[in-house]
């Protein structure tokens, strides 16, 4: 009689090697008991993040580097045509990343991710178009988190420590004026560990409601600080301001021929579709309705927050503005603790979009070298089955009593190939491969979970030996990633061109493009679709 292939971990472990009858739901009141502690155990186990959480998390996502430098896009372009690229571009990715959950629930058995969906519409290709777009996305806004820490960190710093203390010239005030210096500090001393040791999964999830509310937490501190800023520093209109009449026209209306290249910025400060994997992934109970709650508000969010930034910071200095707005301020407390804040922001947000650059990377590169999760996921399912089977040890006892010895069964167990160590292993402690129907009843329990640990023991450490194998590829690659990254930070001219870039190539390509190319090839054509790839092709075209 063939066994029955129960769905719980610990029944399709036993069933891997073993063929009984008395494996049966009907015959093994044991294993029905096991299976509702495992149902329920488990059930307490799946959590995920609220619409609440999900929001906080998907809006840390959106704001970072390119909010920040939406003031030097409105000096670029002009005022209401930088609000309207605002909304435009939040209102395209909203629709954008709704359409990508979508395509997502084509597939709910098969497709768990956007490359997978490029997979389903245009193979190898569109895998990889998907991947290497997202991790030169991710790859911008690390180089873009480094460039802040360079350009505010010891600024800040010495202003907190040396406020108005002009004569002190001590060796670390000196180092601190070294921004170069500092942030090849900052990098190896926290940003390196942190990468490192956050190296699967698991520790993300743990990690993203600290960092979704300290990272939307800092943004609001800044928001506020550039409020404060503008209306205590006296930005009263000079009599010849007053009498400028086409100063309004200048300031607001006109379109600057520097729109065109900060069409990147404008992108890139609200694409959130490197992160839509894990953020869906995390949300309870996923779904299409709610996942559209969650990206409504957390865009609007966004919206407001950006908006506001960049407004008060462009109607602060004009057509004077930069790109790093916090080095346009004279310096003052406030300020050089909003570059400290930043900074920190830059440092706890680093590590997401670093994990999701490296999987991706090894991904597109090794794609059978999956080293951050399957190895992992396999040994923890086979530690979890152990702790199932070995700690029902006196029901196995009673159940083998009542029910083993009065079925009658042969153990037979899967046969590998004959350089198999365990083989030999068995051989050499005498376990035999089947259970004589003679022995007497505690022998042939004691047997039976004999033969059970012995398996999973010699899995488990299978597995440990993969994931350790694969250890010094992880160190490696995380390094050589890292070193990248801090490399072509130090040397960018500054955080304007480096989101330019980014947004219009990248961005354009994860947001707009790929997105309505994938509706219209899996969904038939769309007006909507067809919009998606216009205005990312534009972006894409004319920004770079």
């Amino acid at each position: 009689m063939t066994s029955n292939n129960a769905a719980s971990p610990s029944q399709s472990f036993l069933s891997w090697r073993l063929n009984c009858s008395f494996f049966q739901e009907n015959r093994s009141p044991f294993l029905q008991r096991l299976n509702e502690n495992n149902d329920s155990h488990r059930s307490d186990e799946i959590s995920g993040s609220s619409l609440l959480g999900a929001t906080f998390n998907f809006t840390n996502a959106i704001i970072g580097a390119g909010a920040m430098s939406l003031g030097g896009a409105f000096a670029n372009s002009g005022g209401f045509i930088s609000i309207a690229c605002c909304l435009v571009s939040a209102a395209l990715a909203k629709l954008s990343s709704d359409q990508v959950v979508s395509l997502r629930s084509t597939f709910p058995k098969e497709c768990i991710s956007y490359e997978t969906i490029g997979e389903k519409c245009y193979g190898f290709v569109g895998k990889a178009l998907v991947l290497m777009n997202k991790s030169l996305f991710a790859f911008g806004c690390l180089v873009a988190y480094v460039i802040v820490i360079k350009d505010n960190f010891g600024q800040g710093l010495e202003g907190i420590l040396y406020h108005n203390n002009n004569t002190c010239n001590s060796t670390f005030r000196t180092l601190l004026r070294n921004d170069t210096m500092v942030a090849t500090i900052i990098c190896t001393v926290v940003i390196l560990p942190i990468c490192l040791i956050m190296r699967r999964k698991q520790s993300i999830s743990s990690y993203l409601s600290i960092l979704s509310l300290t990272s939307i937490l800092s943004t609001l501190f800044l928001v506020a600080i550039v409020i404060y800023l503008y209306f205590v520093n006296n930005n009263v209109p000079t009599n010849n301001e007053k009498n400028d009449d086409t100063l309004f026209v200048k300031r607001w209306l006109q379109i600057r021929i520097g729109l065109f290249p900060s069409l990147g910025t404008f992108v890139f400060a609200f694409i959130p579709h490197h992160t839509i994997d894990v953020t869906y992934d995390s949300l309870r109970n996923p779904s299409l309705q709610r996942w559209k709650v969650v990206s409504f508000w957390s865009l609007f969010s966004s919206l407001v927050i950006s908006l506001m930034l960049g407004i008060f910071v462009y109607m602060t200095f004009w057509e004077e503005t930069k790109s790093d707005f916090l080095n346009s301020y004279p310096p003052s407390l406030p300020i050089e603790a909003a570059k400290l804040f930043l900074c920190a922001n830059m440092i706890l947000t680093f590590v997401l979009p670093f994990i999701a650059c490296r999987e991706m990377i090894s991904t597109l590169l090794l794609p059978n070298t999956n080293y951050d999760d399957d190895e992992s996921s396999y040994c923890e399912s086979l530690m979890n089955t152990s702790s199932d089977v070995f700690q029902a040890t006196k029901d196995i006892n009673s159940e083998l009593h009542g029910s083993l010895l009065n079925t009658s069964c042969n153990y037979q167990i899967m046969q590998p190939d004959d350089n198999d160590d365990r083989i030999q292993k068995k051989q050499q402690k005498h376990i035999p491969t089947h259970v004589d129907d003679d022995l007497p009843q505690q022998q042939e329990s004691e047997l039976l979970l004999s033969m059970i640990s012995e398996d999973f023991l010699d899995n488990f450490s299978t597995n440990k030996l993969i994931e350790d194998e694969h250890l010094h590829l992880f160190i490696w690659m995380t390094i050589l990633l890292w070193g990248t990254i801090v490399a072509i930070a130090l040397t960018a001219p500054n955080l304007g061109i480096v989101l330019d870039i980014v947004g219009s190539i990248s961005g354009s390509m994860i947001g707009f493009i790929l997105p309505g190319l994938f509706s219209i090839q899996l969904q038939g054509f769309s007006f909507m679709g067809l919009l998606m790839v216009i205005v990312g092709a534009i972006v894409g075209s004319v920004g770079a």
